[in-house]
């Protein structure tokens, strides 16, 4: 999945992301992610009239690091949307965290920009002292800002593992508080995501045809998912941000597809390529 819930955020992915997993007698054997570059091309499925789009068509890419200590994400996007009315509005999404093996810490750094001008920006880090106690997060920007962070919540990357693990155990529903560090006003969110169906072959669905250069990625059953985001303050029954996916049991997305409510927007894996792996003791 990889991805945080950028969700709206526009003003926002990564289903990257366990820390709070089952009990080890319970789970399955544990996912592991591949390090990995990848890119993808976006495209618009769907607008609503009252989105007032006619077009939208986009970049978006993802490199995931494997460090001596945990994982170094990075996530960009870069979105254009034509309006009926014929004003074009740029879109740029950048996200950047680390998170440690152990679920311990986190740190992240956020920015969203439209017409070269930033509309949101956030930094900070979490930390707790088990991976099953509460913590907090506290933020340099915007300044002072803190957030509770339940026992139980989970990390992007963690989340993605999580996920994975459910899925091999035949199980079709995760929930978890999910904190990736954007929207502190609103977090940590409500994850919901739905296992719709798999195993499928590796041979089968999106993204084929990079297997024959990509075996090392690419020849991996892969899940469909459908995750929903809700704000963790408030009782909201409707989803800030939903999102598919087709993720392979190494993590490795082959397509997203964005529900922004009224427009949807396709990511199309493009081009992919292994990432950084230390060589650590």
């Amino acid at each position: 999945m990889i991805m945080g819930s950028l969700g709206k955020r526009l003003t926002g992915v990564l289903l990257a992301g366990a820390v709070l997993a089952a009990p080890a007698a319970e789970r399955a054997e544990a996912a592991t992610l591949a390090p990995h570059r990848a890119v993808y091309t976006m495209s618009l499925v769907s607008a609503e009239a009252s989105s007032d789009i006619a077009t939208a068509r986009g970049v978006f890419s993802i490199d995931l690091e494997q460090s001596c200590g945990g994982w170094t994400f990075n996530q960009a996007m870069q979105l254009e949307r034509q309006h009926v009315t014929g004003e074009a509005i740029d879109f740029v999404l950048e996200f950047s965290s680390f998170e440690s093996f152990d679920g311990l810490s986190y740190q992240f750094t956020s920015r969203t920009l439209t017409q070269d001008t930033v509309i949101d920006e956030y930094r900070g880090a979490a930390e707790r002292d088990a991976v099953d106690d509460p913590g907090e997060a506290l933020y340099v920007v915007p300044e002072g800002r803190r957030v509770a962070l339940p026992a139980g919540t989970v990390f992007p990357m963690q989340h993605t593992l999580l996920v994975l693990e459910a899925a091999e155990r035949g199980e079709r529903v995760v929930f978890r508080k999910f904190f990736d560090g954007l929207r502190p006003d609103e977090s940590p969110f409500d994850a919901n995501v739905i296992i719709l169906d798999g195993p499928m072959p590796a041979a089968e669905g999106p993204a084929t045809g990079l297997e024959e250069t990509n075996a090392a990625l690419m020849a991996y059953e892969w899940w469909p998912l459908r995750v929903a985001f809700f704000p963790g303050v408030g009782q909201e029954s409707v989803p800030d941000f939903e999102l598919e996916s087709k993720t392979q049991t190494n993590g490795v997305a082959r397509e997203y597809v964005f529900d922004y409510g009224d427009f949807v927007m396709r990511a199309d894996l493009a081009r992919i390529e292994p990432g950084e792996q230390m060589d650590c003791p």
